[in-house]
């Protein structure tokens, strides 16, 4: 049987740590019931990020996958794990499709104009 922090991390992890997917499908309360502490979010984030990441590397033409990681990074201010995601293009910008590199460059974009509002740090 599992324990309510299993039962919350499970939650998280289908929605990719969104609490507005939660909600839309009707998993916010129950998720909320828990009271899981931001720094425990954190480390799911992460860990979340870091699982995405190694689904790309096998997979690097799966634009579903970046978006989702995108929107991870996006949700949580996660700004260390944008630059995963630059260094995860470059390195495999050569097995990418033309179609596959323009939803990296979307999602690089939409996360870089959102770093720059928020902190100032300009991406390249």
């Amino acid at each position: 049987m599992k324990t309510n922090l299993e039962k919350a991390k499970a939650i998280f992890m289908d929605f990719g740590g969104s609490k507005f997917g939660m909600g839309r499908e009707c998993a916010f309360e129950e998720y909320r019931q828990y009271h899981i502490p931001a720094e425990t979010e954190l480390e799911w984030i992460q860990e979340y990020q870091k699982e995405l990441l190694n689904r790309l590397d096998k997979k690097p033409n799966e634009s579903d996958i970046v978006s989702q990681f995108s929107s991870s990074v996006s949700n949580y201010k996660n700004y260390d794990a944008l630059g995963a995601l630059v260094a995860f293009t470059k390195e495999k910008s050569k097995q990418l499709c033309s179609f596959s590199k323009l939803r990296y460059a979307e999602e690089l974009y939409r996360n870089g104009t959102s770093l720059r509002v928020s902190t100032g740090w300009k991406l390249l």
